[in-house]
């Protein structure tokens, strides 16, 4: 037998859910189950910002590099666009980085310390405009 950990009424070892109150006996578990297994991991000192640089990076060459100064160069439009396109393979760099840095902490116990959906954005989001910049460089 076993006690429901909402409602408090003894159920058989096999139930799945509290007849009594309708509580869910294996969601329960399997949140135990989860917490286990990230408290194996130790808190990280290290802190890893290369996800937060690639995202800057991003966001930099593309306010900055190809909407201002795209919109006001004038002729040298093909220059902005080559140094976004640097910029944007430098973030991607970046968000690289982040992500081998997480799984390097992982593999050596520590919990991951930077933002994996930073790193994915700075890695998609750089690559996507980068691409369109590439284009636009070689076909003037």
């Amino acid at each position: 037998m076993k006690q429901c950990p909402h409602c408090h009424k003894m159920l058989p070892d096999d139930s799945a859910f509290c007849s009594y109150c309708g509580y869910e006996l294996e969601t329960s578990q399997n949140n135990k189950n989860k917490k286990t297994g990230s408290e194996k991991l130790k808190p990280n000192p290290h802190k890893n910002v290369w996800d937060k640089i690639g995202v800057l990076l991003f966001v930099t060459g593309l306010f900055v590099f190809d909407f201002v100064l795209g919109a006001i160069s004038g002729n040298h439009v093909k220059t902005i666009y080559t140094i976004s396109f640097a910029i944007y393979m430098i973030a991607i760099g970046c968000g690289i980085l982040s992500l081998r840095t997480d799984k390097r902490d992982e593999k050596k116990g520590f919990m991951p310390a930077g933002n994996k959906n930073f790193a994915y954005v700075a890695i998609f989001s750089s690559l996507f405009v980068g691409l369109a910049n590439l284009t636009q460089i070689l076909m003037k």
